[in-house]
């Protein structure tokens, strides 16, 4: 409730629904002219991808605290971190298998912020492709290895009045179909907050049409994804038919306005969202300003 006293306007704590705190580390780097004319989010990835490299726990933590620290400043007191840097340089786990969701979670908590540690489930390159390069840091040898990770974060914090705990397969890309349903399910019986980067990309909705014949949208209401639970993020490229079907299914859409700004993809349609019954919502995404 908005309240006005002694000259003052107080309003309530903000939430941003979607963060990468550890691209706050980034900052400034990715916003240089690419080679040649490649300058888009292929080539903000590379750069991305570089700083994900280099990560260890303790680096996770820093920078992650400077993140929340600028949210908190900003009035924003509720994150949802969208976390896929589990693993260690190499891909093998870390002994403590949370060590990164642990970092985010204590780094949250120091600056007096609530979190939703939403771990990500990451299994490929894309289709018939073993995870590259840094992606091994993010890859899950398989779903069900996945959500033993996510049932003992769970189960760590299930009594904690500041951090909750959600499930992300990360993309139609890094995410085969075959692993949506059991992702989706595990979801439901946990009552967890489900979250996917959803046709962020218009060569993600090509492969994805390539792969399965459906656009991204079409692919999750088919895998039972779809609920008033899920958050489709970013969901740049959608068709009216994709807007209705978030719509129908009572789920929410994130836009992250200044990465998209940043990264020159612009907005979905908006209206077609709202018309179509979706709830809306933000993140401040990759901290390219707070």
């Amino acid at each position: 409730m908005l309240e006005v006293s002694e000259g003052r306007i107080r309003l309530p704590a903000l939430t941003t629904a979607h963060s990468h705190a550890f691209q706050r580390g980034m900052r400034g780097l990715a916003q240089r002219p690419g080679p040649g004319d490649q300058d888009d989010f292929w080539s903000w990835r590379e750069a991305m991808y570089g700083v994900a490299e280099a990560l260890d726990p303790e680096r996770m933590y820093q920078i992650a605290r400077i993140a929340y620290e600028e949210l908190r400043r900003a009035g924003v007191h509720t994150v949802g971190e969208f976390l896929y840097v589990h693993h260690q340089a190499d891909g093998t786990p870390y002994d403590d298998r949370l060590i990164m969701s642990e970092a985010c979670i204590r780094a949250a908590l120091d600056e007096d912020m609530r979190i939703c540690l939403i771990r990500v489930v990451y299994g490929r390159a894309g289709q018939d492709r073993p995870p590259e390069g840094v992606q091994r840091r993010f890859a899950d040898a398989s779903v069900e290895r996945a959500l033993r990770d996510v049932e003992e974060l769970w189960t760590r914090y299930a009594d904690h009045e500041r951090v909750r705990v959600g499930i992300a397969p990360h993309s139609v890309r890094a995410v085969a179909p075959e692993w949506l349903e059991p992702i989706a399910s595990f979801a439901a019986r946990r009552h967890l907050p489900l979250h996917m980067h959803v046709a962020e990309q218009p060569k993600e909705i090509e492969s994805c049409l390539a792969e399965t014949g459906k656009r991204p949208v079409e692919l999750l209401a088919e895998h039972g994804v779809l609920s008033p639970s899920f958050v489709a993020i970013h969901a740049t490229h959608l068709t009216a038919a994709e807007a209705e079907l978030l719509g129908k299914a009572g789920a929410s859409v994130c836009l992250c306005p200044t990465t998209e700004r940043d990264l020159g993809d612009g907005l979905p349609d908006v209206a077609a969202l709202y018309h179509g019954g979706a709830k809306l919502c933000t993140g401040v995404d990759s901290h390219v300003l707070t």
